[in-house]
């Protein structure tokens, strides 16, 4: 009798999960379209803005009830890519509000998924210790300031504790829809290029007046931003999701498609201004290609396509009637003498004049060398300020160990190793390692070496033989 009950309670059981799961993509996709929908309130004015505010939190957090790890992984990203557009809109006549509250937005799904798996976020040691030391340097360095540090420090410890959550989320569904991603944040840079609306015009000028960020605030402007806080933060995004998709195997019309996608988003790149994620691309899938053994015709037929698309960029640039300034900065041959090259260099050089004994040992505190009018445009240097030398000297040695010792990948592990290296790279002239793009670096740099990712792999090249 017990037995036949409990056959009931659990075939009971398994149809609620089951049903759970079939509800999961319309969950998902209503509050992605919930988030538009009150994005859209805001745009033209049809709701208060002391209530919409509110309301977007109230909304996340009942999302985050309802959607299982794998969507409110997805959800957190999706957050993050248009919580810049989120922050302008909501920001009234204002335009811009330098500590406004909705940047601790994607945090929300970011704590869900840790206390619904607070084991798995404590499982990696070494980033354990990171964590260790990350907030004895941050207790030391509050006093700096708090509001600054405190966000920096969140940011950092819950993408590296939510790292090690997402060995048992990631997965190609994940992978593909960070390109998916990137292709609408190309249409919403195009359509920005067509017609800026007023209050991406308002935070434009607001913003140049007090960082110094863009030059021209219109639809003319040659460093395009969408949906994001900066063309920086856009560029970075773009180019990341372009190299992710150029390693992504699709077969049949597929293959249309993403050509397609890829040449919409490097237009939307070209529309960001960010000139040092164009000439990385090439160097990107060069550095990935070698590490994948490709053909030495392959190779040198896709290096010279790289290389005639990037040189032909100040004709396209011309053609679109760009200013003369922006024109000139395209032309690669004439990066000798470059202005900004050359402010790059010297900030490189005068590393040795900015370090103190304490930035040094303990470090300024993080994001106040990556964020705000002080940021330095090195995601290297400014971390180095920030954490200080010897954490960041661990830090890099678990990265170059990470990148440098996997091994052989294939499929949509191979795009994600593109993808960290492109970030990675992107530091260069970016903050990647506490900004914006942290999320994306610290989860892709967890799965290159996933074991459960490497054995779905296999399992899948079996069924296909």
């Amino acid at each position: 009798m017990n037995s036949s009950v409990d056959f009931a309670q659990g075939s009971s059981m398994q149809k609620r999960i089951s049903f759970q799961k079939k509800k999961q993509p319309i969950f998902f996709y209503g509050a992605i379209v919930a988030l538009v929908l009150v994005t859209f309130l805001g745009i033209f004015n049809l709701v208060s803005l002391l209530i919409l505010k509110p309301l977007i939190f109230v909304l996340v957090v009942s999302f985050c009830l309802f959607l299982n790890d794998s969507n409110t992984f997805k959800l957190t990203l999706f957050i993050i890519v248009i919580n810049g557009l989120q922050r302008r809109v909501m920001s009234g006549n204002i335009y811009y509000i330098a500590n406004d509250y909705l940047i601790v937005l994607p945090f929300i799904p970011m704590m869900f998924m840790i206390l619904r798996n607070v084991k798995l976020a404590f499982t990696n040691r070494v980033i354990n210790l990171f964590v260790y030391l990350l907030t004895s340097l941050t207790i030391f360095n509050l006093t700096e300031s708090f509001v600054q540090v405190g966000w920096g420090y969140t940011n950092l410890v819950l993408i590296l504790l939510l790292s090690q959550v997402s060995i048992n989320i990631f997965d190609s569904s994940f992978v593909r829809f960070v390109a998916v991603l990137g292709f609408l944040e190309s249409l919403i840079i195009i359509f920005q290029r067509i017609n800026m609306q007023p209050f991406d015009i308002g935070w434009c000028i607001t913003v140049r007046n007090s960082l110094v960020i863009n030059e021209i605030c219109g639809s003319d402007s040659p460093r395009l931003w969408g949906s994001m806080e900066s063309a920086i933060n856009a560029g970075c995004f773009l180019a990341t999701t372009i190299i992710l998709l150029f390693y992504l195997s699709v077969k049949g019309i597929l293959l249309i498609y993403k050509y397609f996608a890829l040449a919409v988003m490097f237009v939307g790149l070209f529309f960001t201004g960010s000139r040092s994620f164009l000439l990385l691309i090439p160097v990107v899938i060069l550095l990935a290609s070698m590490r994948r053994r490709t053909s030495v015709p392959s190779l040198l037929v896709g290096v010279l396509l790289l290389f005639t698309a990037v040189t032909s960029l100040p004709a396209v640039a011309a053609a679109l009637n760009y200013n003369s300034r922006w024109t000139e900065r395209l032309n690669f041959q004439k990066l000798i003498g470059d202005e900004s090259l050359a402010a790059r260099l010297d900030l490189l050089g005068g590393v040795s004049e900015n370090l103190t004994l304490d930035n040094v040992v303990f470090g300024s505190g993080l994001a106040t060398k990556s964020r705000g009018s002080s940021a330095i445009d090195n995601g290297f240097y400014s971390m180095m300020i920030e954490i200080g030398l010897p954490l960041m000297a661990g830090f890099m040695i678990y990265i170059i160990a990470t990148l440098a010792f996997s091994k052989r990948l294939s499929g949509f592990q191979f795009a994600t190793y593109g993808a960290t290296l492109m970030l990675f790279l992107s530091n260069l002239s970016f903050a990647v390692f506490t900004g914006s793009s942290a999320f994306l670096f610290w989860i892709f740099l967890a799965n290159i070496l996933n074991p459960r990712l490497e054995s779905e792999l296999k399992t899948n090249e079996n069924r296909n033989l």
